[in-house]
């Protein structure tokens, strides 16, 4: 399955236009054959564009699903998906986060640093302002090297 911006990407009119058709990627021998076509959603940043995406059973691209869940059933949808993913992967850990706690992480963190950036002396102690700078990361061959 593709998503509704992959479909744009291509330059195709409709999601009828890529059905059934074979999609290869990123000049690899990996082809995908289009059987659905899925509404876009934001699985970054509300702030970035949805990217174009492609939802495969290809075992070897799997690293993540992403599940809606009823908020009543929880308990009994995460277990049943726990043994799921246990009986097909017995030698995988199953690994779950819940993208509403993410999106609550990554935007307190842009808050903090907004008001560190705005008010140094708000952090640490009261009356003395800490050091507030950036410290980027270069990569040259191979090398890194640390710029202040």
């Amino acid at each position: 399955m593709v998503n509704e911006t992959l479909v744009r990407r291509l330059g195709l009119h409709s999601p009828q236009d890529i059905l059934g058709k074979t999609l290869s990627l990123d000049d690899t021998s990996w082809r995908f054959h289009v059987v659905g076509v899925i509404r876009d959603y934001n699985s970054l940043s509300l702030r970035e564009a949805i990217p174009p995406m492609v939802v495969t059973p290809n075992s070897n691209a799997y690293n993540l699903a992403a599940l809606r869940l009823a908020p009543e059933r929880i308990k009994e949808t995460m277990t049943a998906v726990q043994r799921a993913f246990a009986s097909v992967y017995p030698n995988y850990l199953f690994d779950c986060s819940w993208l509403d706690e993410k999106v609550a992480h990554f935007y307190q963190t842009k808050a903090t640093t907004a008001q560190l950036v705005r008010n140094p002396g708000s952090a640490g102690q009261p009356g003395k302002k800490p050091a507030v700078g950036m410290i980027r990361q270069r990569h040259l061959h191979g090398a890194a090297v640390d710029d202040q």
